[in-house]
């Protein structure tokens, strides 16, 4: 076999043995440190809409309708089937079972488009294989706690989106090189990978495309004018056609239709320079200033990251350098958007420690670039001292030692400690909320289960609203924001979110980062209006006399939950009541409005709707089509489909029903009786209006993505500005 054969075997034998490594030794440690992934509110909320996305979506290319979070918005990206860390840990219920493999696919991805992006610009095997290591160990939720706090901490898919991203990266570092042939297959593997994270997940293209554009335009800036102008050609390609394909429309549509574009002064990052809100450089995890903070894990891997860049950019080979000098323009952009947003708060946008973190796998190159410097200047001194003897196998022989016994190095410790961590996991109070998946069944949510849950070809029965810190002794201590955890320690079950997604049951509340100014607007709503929007069932932990007690539950607080929710030891109330209540006729498709109020204006329509003189199942306001009169409608059918529903009704005339879910004009209507077909229109600010006349039998569809459902949002951002949203209510607008 010829020298280079040879060569490319050994070298390809060495990762084999090195990703075989990181999978097991990762799979293993995770399923050691069960408890401390998809830990706490964000992670559980990923596992458990990832299920809902299977068992009530079917949307590939874009979003589909979030059933359970809200009363119909766009789903909260990532989709997961573009991920397989989600796809080969679930079976075909949806149900994320195996979150150790999870993890342990999105690590080893990571680790992997790390080594590759090192091999790729000539760094040396060594030191690739110990930056893939280095970024594993130390920023995975591998131990009791991550050394490094992380998004990937939350779910596995925040790292499959930075692997992606790092390959579009390292593609992007040689566009423009010769053969023209090799330009154009790398700018098809950059589109490719910008097409993955748009369909995957769309809104994470605001912390990895600022690199990406970054490093595209040093490309340009530091190449020849053959090069330059090859460059120019191959991303203007990917621009037009990402624009031929409605990403563009796409991405900006889901940013521009959302409560923090309309409403900023409510989301601004808080006025401090620590917790990553400024910079991971001044990371302190800590109330006290000490000596050991200066050397917290966040602050070394971002400053060993710019020293190791700053020397690869002295020291490098020419693309080297390109991505040296990207990351430092980088972290400097980063820097300076974190301290200008402390001294002038205008940002709210994700805290600046995230984009760092979209750094950390040529942070982890550049680090380990300067750790090996050393030994390679030590080898050069002693070539030029003695060229008459024979080193050339000295390298080679070197990275192979260091390839084979790192893996298996690390293997064997992984297995050793194993034990311990798993024990240590059990003790670790942190970890006391962090419940099993699924979460137990209690007297309340096994109504709810009955009673409320989502299931395709089923009528809709109502939402689910979870009320909290209503009851004297919980106020009296301060303790109403964490209610829900007292809930979790004692049955398992936090009563809300997550605890009830897991079985289908929709949620008055909505917790996602897409959610709509109109639906911002109306979160303040009363009882009236939430029996409107659908709302059936009440969770609280007070008596509510005017609903109907389904259920009660004992919620025990003892001294060891109010130490670890309250930091006291000192408990104010020994135990709190959580009611489960019944909302008396609440709107499951068959309100039929007859006296239609014409209201232009948002504010006008949300004052009206306060209004206890209005019922709101005999009079609807906005902008409604058509002049009447209506005719009361009689519905016989609003059942649930896969990102959408079916509807049926009649009446003797023209009608109006009042869904309780969420307009949008990404809402299509298809009808299947002849005649005119049915309109959809804005109700009472947020909810959706159906128009018919005599016979209702349509489908109603929900789909956010590229191609022809790309602008769908942009109408809706169209329609709020009409409505003059932002002045709708002073005090979301207000500094």
């Amino acid at each position: 076999m010829p020298n280079g054969n040879s060569q490319l075997l050994r070298e390809a034998s060495l990762w084999a043995l090195n990703i075989t490594a990181v999978f097991f030794a990762t799979y293993y440690l995770f399923g050691m440190n069960d408890r401390g992934i998809f830990f706490g509110y964000d992670a559980q909320s990923f596992r458990t809409l990832f299920g809902v996305s299977y068992r009530l979506s079917e949307a590939l290319f874009g979003l589909g309708s979030d059933f359970v979070n809200g009363f119909g918005n766009v789903s909260a990206d990532p989709n997961p089937r573009w991920f397989p860390s989600v796809l080969l840990a679930s079976p075909h219920s949806g149900v994320l079972e195996d979150g150790p493999l999870a993890f342990a696919i999105g690590a080893t991805e990571l680790f992997v488009a790390t080594l590759l992006c090192g091999r790729a610009l000539s760094i040396g095997l060594t030191v690739s294989i110990v930056a893939g290591w280095l970024i594993t160990l130390s920023t995975w939720p591998l131990f009791v706690m991550p050394k490094i706090v992380t998004l990937w901490m939350f779910s596995p898919t925040h790292a499959e989106i930075l692997s992606v991203s790092v390959i579009v990266t390292t593609a992007a570092l040689y566009i423009g090189a010769r053969p023209i042939w090799r330009s154009i297959l790398l700018t098809t593997i950059a589109f490719l990978g910008l097409t993955h994270i748009v369909l995957g997940a769309p809104t994470n293209l605001v912390l990895v495309g600022p690199f990406i554009a970054i490093l595209a335009g040093i490309s340009i800036l530091s190449s020849n004018r053959g090069e330059r102008l090859t460059i120019l050609l191959c991303w203007a390609t990917v621009a037009v056609a990402c624009f031929a394909l409605g990403y563009f429309h796409y991405i900006w549509s889901l940013l521009a239709y959302t409560a923090t574009n309309f409403f900023p002064g409510v989301w601004k990052r808080p006025h401090t320079l620590f917790q990553g809100e400024t910079t991971l450089l001044l990371w302190t995890p800590v109330s006290q200033f000490t000596t050991l903070s200066l050397f917290t894990p966040q602050r070394l891997f971002v400053g060993g990251g710019i020293i190791g860049a700053s020397a690869l950019l002295f020291l490098g080979s020419s693309r080297q350098r390109r991505l040296a000098l990207s990351v430092l323009v980088a972290e400097a952009v980063f820097l300076s958007f974190g301290f200008t947003n402390y001294f002038w708060p205008f940002w709210s946008g994700p805290q600046m420690g995230y984009y760092e973190m979209m750094l950390f796998p040529y942070f982890a190159l550049c680090i380990c670039f300067i750790a090996f410097l050393p030994a390679r200047l030590l080898w050069r001194i002693i070539r030029n001292c003695f060229p008459s003897l024979e080193f050339r196998s000295v390298p080679r022989i070197v990275d192979g030692a260091v390839a084979v016994v790192l893996p298996i190095s690390i293997g064997l410790y992984a297995a050793a400690i194993g034990p311990d961590i798993r024990k240590e996991a059990h003790r670790f109070v942190g970890f006391v909320i962090a419940s099993a998946f699924p979460q137990p069944e209690t007297p309340i949510t096994r109504i709810l289960k009955a009673e409320a849950r989502l299931v395709p070809g089923k009528p809709f029965r109502g939402r689910v609203a979870s009320i909290w810190g209503r009851s004297p002794a919980v106020l009296n201590r301060g303790a109403a924001g964490q209610v829900h955890y007292f809930s979790q320690l004692a049955t398992g079950n936090l009563h809300e979110g997550p605890g009830l997604w897991q079985d289908d049951i929709p949620t008055w509340a909505e917790y996602n980062r897409l959610m709509t100014p109109a639906r911002f607007a109306f979160q303040a709503a009363d009882l009236r209006m939430m029996r409107t929007a659908g709302v059936r069932f009440v969770i609280t932990d007070a008596p509510m006399p005017e609903a109907k007690l389904r259920a009660e539950l004992t919620i025990s607080t003892p001294p060891s939950a109010q130490q670890q929710l309250l930091f006291s030891s000192q408990p104010a109330f020994e135990s709190f009541q959580l009611y489960l209540y019944e909302l008396e006729n609440p709107n499951l498709g068959q309100f039929s409005p007859i006296e239609v109020k014409q209201v232009e204006d948002a504010r006008s329509v949300r004052e009206e709707l306060v209004q206890p003189r209005w019922e709101l199942d005999h009079t609807v306001f906005g902008a409604i089509p058509g002049t009447g009169p209506f005719q009361k409608a009689s519905l016989e059918s609003f059942l649930i489909a896969r990102d959408g529903y079916k509807l049926r009704a009649q009446s003797e005339g023209s009608a109006i029903l009042l869904l309780p879910i969420e307009f949008s004009r990404c809402l299509i209507v298809r009808s299947r009786v002849d005649g005119p077909p049915p309109r959809l229109f804005r109700a009472d600010l947020v909810l959706t209006g159906v128009l018919f006349d005599h016979r209702l039998d349509a489908d109603i569809s929900f789909r956010v993505g590229p191609g022809e459902a790309s602008r769908c949002r942009l109408q809706d951002a169209n329609d709020a500005e009409r409505m003059q949203l932002r002045k709708c209510c002073w005090w979301l607008v207000s500094d």
